[in-house]
């Protein structure tokens, strides 16, 4: 079941102030039975348009419905290799997301509408993007992983 919401200006401006954009939502026993906890992620940009934002982050738009970023090479003895930078850059966006929050554990959605249509090919990028993220040593400042909303909602609470 899919519950959609709009944020209304003065809900997202308490949000900022209190640097959340998650909550775990309860609602009434007679609406949805006994005790549902529900996670409500609020998918809000800021400034930073990349993440928050329901698909991927800057440089990562590579799905055979999205070749707004290819061709995206990964081998790094490649000509025009640049997937250290886009790591790099992506780093830096949750730096300063995560500098907005109350939490250590940000959800961050991959992908948009019509998206994995090729899941091969996603998968072989978040690998790699996984493995250049530890390379580079970001894990030692924030861990990246695949994640489900089940495994991120335990981890909140």
């Amino acid at each position: 079941m899919l519950y959609y919401s709009k944020v209304n200006l003065a809900e997202r401006k308490q949000m900022r102030t209190n640097r959340t954009r998650t909550q775990v939502w309860r609602p009434h026993e007679e609406n949805l039975g006994k005790r549902k906890d529900i996670l409500s992620v609020t998918l809000d940009s800021q400034k930073n348009n990349s993440l928050g934002s329901y698909c991927w982050p800057q440089g990562f738009w590579v799905d055979q419905n999205y070749l707004q970023d290819v061709p995206m090479i990964l081998k790094k003895n490649e000509t025009n290799y640049k997937f250290d930078q886009l790591v790099k850059g992506l780093y830096e966006e949750v730096s300063e997301y995560l500098a907005n929050e109350r939490t250590e554990h940000v959800f961050r959605p991959f992908g948009c509408d019509m998206a994995y249509v090729d899941a091969e090919m996603n998968y072989i990028i978040t690998d790699q993007l996984l493995a250049v993220w530890a390379e580079l040593g970001y894990n030692d400042d924030i861990e990246i992983k695949y994640s489900t909303p089940t495994q991120y909602l335990g981890q909140m609470k």
